[in-house]
């Protein structure tokens, strides 16, 4: 069984690995209009550094995510994308 303290970690995770990713994503579209757009070590190390830069503690609401963790992690992800 999953302590709550651990679905929290997982969801931490999974929101921090798809901000990472669209960082990603979206220095790769922006590189060039012409494809193929070629992915390279730099992207993912300018990614992971803004996504560092930027880092603030975010705290998964207790209330929700209890009995709604899919909705928790989905609305955490869009307001941070939106910022």
């Amino acid at each position: 069984m999953v302590s709550p303290s651990t679905a929290k970690f997982l969801a931490t995770y999974i929101i921090n690995l798809v901000l990472v990713l669209h960082r990603i994503f979206a220095d790769v579209l922006l590189q060039s209009s012409d494809p193929p757009r070629v992915l390279t070590n730099e992207h993912v190390v300018t990614a992971l550094a803004r996504h560092n830069a930027d880092l603030t503690k975010q705290a998964l609401d207790d209330s929700n995510f209890a009995t709604d963790p899919e909705q928790v992690i989905d609305s955490v992800i869009k307001k941070l994308l939106r910022d």
